[in-house]
């Protein structure tokens, strides 16, 4: 495990973190390396972190904990251990350690039977004597189920320790008397999800004093402090196409040091990503729904960059536009768009009079964009090269697939028209209970009464079916992933014989990812999970895998049966999956990393000149791959790519691969 507070960096590793090293988090330099017991006599825990642990102290100190049970404090600068306290009780796991400037709390938990007792000792932090000792009244199931918030950036709120109980939250405020109770969680806005809560998100924030839970159906509440209690902060809302996916996959808008959160009340903030500070927050009102009760639904976000609608470089920060359906009482449903300022959250709409912007009592009020609900939306962007008359917009198609632009200007519709020949898309449709993909593009048509450009007089646009992709009759669609655009490093790679293989660069490829179809009376339910990767332009498969369905003992709350994660980049796909089964010498089961590299031709030296050729030429299904797959102790929670800054000019610069790692109880 790592904890970083500048300008320190401070590692635990080997077998109940028996190595201790500090670093300079600026220069990676290795400041001093500890051993703090034999890596033999330590223990090998399941997670791998448990009774580990760091906590930065108030005056240059750290606080250590190994093997679960052994306390340290350690001089940052010298590395000297000044005291060191082991707990006595071996039914006892030591598991976090909280420092406040009056006294250090070791966290803990007692096994009985089939439950986790949780225990709580506050040591004195300058001689490490035990003040108090007791045990939380508790009932906490698994690991993933309970948590430790602290925040070092306020002085007025207290440490806690956050649990689930029979499907409640829980918390106990942690003082130097321990002379509190156990208490519920209260919800500021009055709101719970209508199912159990069934774990505990750790997303990064925890000694920031925020956390998230998660209920069975996937829903999310955000968690923080807020000076002597936990707080429900909101709901979270999965804002993306897919509803039914967990709250690993909520669509956030970031920027630098922050990003945008939109909550299912219809509440949106603006939360500082290093500390968990909420910067902003603002409440999206309702319009004319107002008058007989409606819901906003968040449906996408998009960022965009500092030009305003005119396609004129200004000097104003990013933006971030909200797709949002309104849902009121009287059944109607429309599409609302609410555009803010991202580092402010204030109205970002001031150049158009003709967008409403707060009413009196300060909401955010949005603009009526689409009288009814969306299928899909896309961020739409001119080329590079394209002139000042272009600029950037949001363009919505409804369930007509008529195509609407925010913000509709001459700007704007300009980039369309040009665009337009050159716009591929899939799209999910379902018919008689089955799910398929249909490729669409983009034609003029005479708008009637509500178009992107109808109201000018101008043919409109409206989308039309291209292909269909025919999948397995046990297969049904699960999501769809798109690839991440950027600069390409360069078109192939050199090998030690001076031989080239050249890149496979199709940038209309997407990732397609199915689960098994539900049981019908014909059928049975399939087993297999599919990932594809398919040419948006005419939906020919260039790569395929057919990978096993998660048994049920692996199965997590709010998860399906596919437990697949993928991305692509440029012609290198990477994917993750759980393989129950094994076959034949040095094979075993387990979580599996698989990393795929997509090449010109059928060898070496063969050129197709990929990312130039149109999806209609023959030579795109020209393709070769190389496979690897590595073996993870956990699942994958989430992953992504950087691309490194620091290389020598005419070398390729990597792309890196970072992954955040599961917790298994």
């Amino acid at each position: 495990m790592f904890l970083k507070k500048l300008p320190v960096l401070v590692t635990l590793s080997g077998p109940g973190g028996a190595t201790f090293r500090v670093f300079d988090s600026i220069t990676g330099a290795l400041q001093f390396e500890k051993r703090l017991h034999a890596p033999e006599l330590g223990h090998n825990a399941e997670p791998f972190h448990l009774g580990t642990h760091v906590a930065f102290g108030h005056g240059g100190e750290l606080y250590v904990l190994t093997d679960g049970h052994v306390v340290r404090r350690i001089d940052v600068l010298t590395g000297d251990v000044q005291w060191t306290w082991a707990s006595q009780n071996e039914l006892t796991v030591l598991t976090n350690l909280v420092s406040t400037p009056s006294a250090l709390f070791a966290v803990a938990f007692t096994r009985s039977s089939t439950i986790l007792n949780l225990h709580v000792t506050v040591l004195e932090p300058q001689t490490g004597s035990v003040l108090r000792s007791r045990e939380v009244p508790s009932d906490v199931k698994h690991l993933h189920t309970y948590t430790v918030l602290s925040s070092s950036t306020s002085e007025t709120n207290c440490p806690h320790v956050a649990w689930i109980e029979n499907g409640l939250l829980k918390a106990f405020k942690l003082t130097p008397e321990l002379d509190t109770k156990p208490d519920s969680v209260v919800f500021k806005y009055k709101v719970q999800p209508s199912t159990a809560y069934e774990r505990i998100l750790d997303v990064g924030l925890s000694l920031s004093g925020n956390t998230i839970a998660v209920a069975s159906d996937g829903s999310a509440t955000l968690l923080g402090l807020e000076g002597d209690n936990v707080v429900g902060l909101g709901t979270l809302a999965s804002l993306n196409s897919n509803p039914g996916k967990d709250i690993e996959d909520i669509t956030e808008s970031t920027w630098v040091g922050a990003l945008v959160v939109a909550t299912v009340q219809g509440k949106i903030f603006g939360i500082e990503s290093s500390t968990g500070r909420i910067v902003w927050s603002r409440i999206l009102g309702l319009g004319w729904a107002a008058e007989v009760g409606a819901s906003i639904v968040p449906v996408k976000m998009f960022v965009l960059e500092p030009e305003d609608s005119r396609g004129d470089q200004g000097t104003k920060g990013p933006e971030v536009i909200i797709v949002a359906q309104r849902r009121a009482e009287n059944t109607l449903v429309d599409t609302v768009i609410f555009h803010i300022d991202a580092f402010t959250g204030a109205s970002a709409t001031n150049a158009d009079a003709s967008v409403p912007q707060e009413d009196s009592n300060g909401l955010l009020q949005g603009f009526d964009i689409v009288p009814g609900p969306v299928v899909e939306a896309y961020l739409l962007s001119p080329l590079p090269d394209s002139a000042k008359k272009h600029a950037t917009s949001v363009l919505l198609l409804d369930e007509f697939l008529q195509v609407y632009l925010y913000p509709s200007t001459p700007y704007t519709r300009a980039t369309l028209r040009d665009l337009q020949p050159s716009l591929h898309f899939p799209l999910r449709t379902s018919a008689d209970g089955v799910t398929r993909v249909l490729g669409h593009s983009i034609a003029p048509h005479h708008a009637g009464e509500h178009g992107a450009e109808g109201h000018d007089g101008e043919r409109g646009f409206v989308a039309y079916a291209t292909w269909t992709l025919g999948l397995p009759p046990d297969e049904s669609v699960k999501t769809m992933i798109p690839q991440i655009r950027g600069p390409v490093a360069s078109l192939g790679k050199v090998l030690g014989n001076r031989t080239t293989l050249y890149k496979y660069l199709n940038p209309s490829l997407f990732i397609l990812l199915t689960a098994p179809a539900p049981a019908t009376p014909s059928m049975k339910k399939g087993k297999t999970c599919g990932l594809y990767i398919v040419d948006g332009v005419k939906g020919t498969i260039i790569y395929k895998a057919s990978l096993p369905a998660l048994p049920n003992k692996k199965k997590v709350a709010g998860k399906d049966s596919c437990d697949v994660k993928a991305m692509l980049v440029e012609n290198w796909l990477v994917y993750q999956y759980y393989d129950p089964e094994w076959a034949g010498v040095g094979l075993s089961k387990g979580w599996r990393l698989v990393s795929v590299e997509l090449y010109e031709g059928s060898g070496i030296d063969e050129k197709t000149r990929s990312s130039d050729m149109t999806s209609f030429a023959n030579d795109t299904i020209h393709v070769h791959a190389y496979e690897q797959a590595y073996l993870l102790p956990h699942a994958i929670t989430a992953f992504t790519t950087e691309t490194s800054a620091s290389t020598p000019r005419n070398e390729e610069p990597p792309t890196l691969l970072a992954m955040a790692l599961d917790r298994w109880p």
